[in-house]
């Protein structure tokens, strides 16, 4: 096994929308661009809109990290899965902590309005 397997995540599927942003979730109005879901440690199944070619290695395993809420499952232990395990939870959240502060900062306002 080399460090560039896949890891596979506890959200089990990717989508890529607008801008190259990779969520765990994809909202109503999204631009779905393409869908990754990692199916073994060398096998993926991917969906797209388009017939674009993908650069795999760039960034995939990151972003299944990123979009896990809890954990992935790797074919070994390594330096680089290790590294890749801080980065659990930053995109598998539907709201970022600002997005959640602003909306209840407008909602704490708007009752303080009545």
């Amino acid at each position: 096994m080399t460090p560039n397997d896949l890891i596979l995540g506890d959200s089990a599927v990717i989508f890529c929308v607008e801008n190259g942003k990779s969520k765990a979730f994809a909202d109503k109005d999204d631009e779905i661009q393409s869908v990754f879901l990692p199916l073994s440690p060398r096998r993926l199944v991917i969906g797209t809109s388009s017939n674009r070619e993908f650069d795999i290695d760039r960034g995939l395993r990151q972003q299944i990290a990123r979009c896990s809420h809890n954990f992935f499952i790797a074919a070994e232990l390594s330096d680089t899965n290790a590294a890749l395990a801080r980065e659990i939870g930053r995109a598998a959240l539907p709201l970022s902590t600002e997005q959640r502060g602003e909306i209840a900062a407008e909602v704490i306002g708007d009752a303080l309005a009545c």
